[in-house]
């Protein structure tokens, strides 16, 4: 549910509890795309934690997304 409602990085929280990684840092990714505009600080820790698994496991598609949120900065 709050995943459907937008709430990403409280959603990438509970996916981290639950264990389910690629959920977590899709969610993260989608929290540091959305607080770009805003919260710099807030949205660099969800990328972090986002680009590490996404590098980890090869999914260069979404790292390389999240690298391009990185340079709007």
């Amino acid at each position: 549910l709050l995943y459907a409602a937008e709430e990403f990085a409280a959603a990438a929280e509970r996916y981290a509890e639950i264990g389910a990684g690629p959920d977590e840092a899709y969610a993260r990714l989608r929290a540091a795309a959305r607080l770009a505009s805003g919260t710099r600080e807030e949205a660099n820790v969800q990328l972090s934690y986002a680009l590490a698994f996404f590098e980890t496991v090869g999914a260069s598609a979404y790292a390389d997304y999240g690298a391009s949120l990185a340079a709007r900065r």
